[in-house]
């Protein structure tokens, strides 16, 4: 009972194995799911795939999705991932600036009034 109090509790990791039709596999640790795609990099590429083409599964470190296509489905995911990361990038780099709202820059009326009340302080140090 007391080692179980001091386990640490792991983080679950999401996890999306590959499975084509070659009997080859690639195992991807998922960064990022919405309702449509699900997101996930692995040490050789990343991949975009469809929520719809995915078996779930719920292990005891999280959940595992699973895919099981052919080579030319497993290339269009990787160029998908690969597309909405330039779109992310590219999103990123054209960032602008707001406009500023009209009325916050320098006003010269406030300009004129410290430059009097200057001067008047001037005049009643200096008399």
């Amino acid at each position: 009972m007391i080692v179980s109090k001091l386990r640490k509790p792991v983080p679950d990791r999401d996890k999306l194995v590959i499975l084509e039709e070659d009997g080859t596999a690639d195992i991807a640790t998922i960064y990022n799911t919405d309702d449509q795609s699900v997101y996930a990099d692995s040490p050789s590429q990343d991949y975009a795939v469809p929520v719809g083409d995915l078996q779930a599964f719920v292990g005891p470190s999280g959940r595992i999705f699973v895919l099981r296509s052919d080579a030319e489905y497993v290339r269009d995911t990787q160029r998908l991932a690969a597309l909405e990361k330039s779109i992310v990038l590219r999103q990123v780099t054209q960032f602008q600036k707001p406009p500023e709202p009209e009325g916050s820059g320098i006003n010269i009326r406030s300009i004129m009034l410290y430059a009097l009340i200057g001067v008047l302080l001037l005049a009643v140090i200096f008399k």
